[in-house]
């Protein structure tokens, strides 16, 4: 699990409960509670709320529409799952989608897809779509950067970590 997940997670789930708060933060932090059950490999904890999302009638379309793209990379993730067949799901959900940020929440999810399965080529790939193409969404964006910054550190490449380093910093 990374550092700083339990904090978020507190976080979102304080925002997702707080009276008052807009529907469109509430959903925020309901995409992001999954977001960190998946980056924490919970994939169960995961399921979970993915599935609390679709049962909830006052869930908003869009936040449906992410939680739909979170399925199919939570059942991807699974230890056993078929790759080629999971990641061609989660192409054609791209595809058939025309919101910039969905297409941008679908790289990413095939990047952590990518890097659960242990192929990080194809992560780094999927994250740079969501950069250099489907990078209009500010957090989706931050987050492709981020995971950039991991995948080039792990492979001791100095120059791109500093060089993602000074962008997000830039981003923020």
């Amino acid at each position: 699990a990374r550092a700083g997940n339990g904090n978020r997670k507190a976080l979102f789930e304080a925002l997702e409960k707080a009276p008052g708060v807009p529907a469109e933060f509430k959903d925020e932090a309901a995409a992001a509670l999954i977001d960190v059950a998946f980056q924490s490999d919970n994939l169960k904890l995961g399921k979970e709320r993915v599935e609390r999302v679709m049962a909830d009638p006052k869930a908003s379309a869009a936040l449906k529409e992410r939680a739909a793209m979170y399925q199919l990379g939570l059942a991807a993730a699974e230890p056993g799952a078929d790759l080629t067949a999971a990641v061609k799901k989660i192409e054609d959900a791209i595809a058939k989608t025309t919101d910039p940020s969905l297409k941008a929440l679908g790289y990413n999810v095939l990047g952590d897809v990518y890097t659960a399965k242990g192929k990080t080529r194809d992560a780094m790939w999927s994250y740079l779509w969501v950069d250099v193409v489907y990078n209009q969404d500010r957090g989706e964006h931050l987050k492709a950067m981020t995971r950039l910054i991991k995948i080039f550190t792990e492979e001791n490449d100095g120059e791109k970590v500093q060089l993602y380093k000074e962008k997000l910093a830039r981003s923020r």
